[in-house]
């Protein structure tokens, strides 16, 4: 069943010194999201990584996240995937001005297949494959794709910074990618389960450590992982430990 359509609005959103023309949904919870992305707040610029060269935007929405990136790391090759036909829409017009953004209509999973994506009760960015509070009965079906093999496909063998927001996808896309994860540098995930959380460190813990969290709700948050071997020194990465 096809989603009623939203009104969008054009606006201009400033960051990493520049200043970038954007449409989104018209509504408060666009506008929040969009907000916590440009200021910084949903994906903190982790200063000291540095040779960024590929970004993938798993859950790429209508592009905020994608433009916030190209922008912090313009000499990066960004990677933007979103199934969802509404949000695509924008996130190619948004992108176009961007040579380093490449939007490809699909989402990522750990296995190759057609799933109902429920339309989110107050913004599309709450769509997901999943059912939950956030969603309607309403559906229809995209195309998902196994993660490791479709980024191949687009000859990418290493990843440097891995976003994911993929509304309950984000535990089979870490398993897909189970082998690369070593080499990612930076790992922002949103969690929409307790499980899911416990089950993303322990995939993540093996070579990474929790630089930052914020828990949105008692199930629901954003969190930040970087790679051991990312800080310059041990010293960097303990200067803040307490030890008794």
């Amino acid at each position: 069943m096809d989603a009623p359509s939203q009104k969008i609005v054009s606006a201009t959103i400033s960051m990493a010194g520049g200043a970038y023309a954007f449409k989104h949904f018209d509504n408060d919870v666009c506008r929040a999201v969009i907000n916590n992305i440009v200021v910084g707040k949903s994906y903190p610029k982790v200063e000291f990584v540095a040779d960024v060269r590929t970004i993938v935007d798993a859950g790429a929405n209508i592009g905020a996240a994608s433009v916030y990136f190209a922008a912090l790391y313009p000499d990066a090759r960004v990677l933007a995937f979103e199934p969802a036909p509404e949000n695509f829409a924008l996130l190619a017009e948004n992108t176009k001005p961007f040579e380093n953004i490449a939007a490809h209509e699909v989402g990522l999973f750990d296995a190759d297949k057609e799933a109902p994506l429920y339309e989110g009760e107050f913004d599309p960015s709450t769509n997901s494959v999943g059912d939950s509070g956030l969603n309607t009965g309403r559906s229809r079906m995209v195309n998902l794709r196994a993660a490791k093999p479709f980024l191949h496909g687009l000859e990418v063998d290493r990843i440097d910074i891995l976003k994911l927001d993929t509304e309950g996808c984000e535990v089979p896309i870490l398993r897909s990618l189970e082998d690369m994860l070593s080499a990612i540098k930076v790992v922002y995930v949103e969690y929409h389960d307790d499980e899911d959380r416990r089950v993303i460190d322990d995939l993540l813990s093996r070579h990474h450590i929790l630089s930052s969290a914020d828990a949105i709700e008692p199930h629901r948050g954003e969190l930040c992982y970087v790679a051991r071997r990312a800080f310059p020194s041990e010293s960097a990465m303990n200067q803040y430990r307490i030890t008794v």
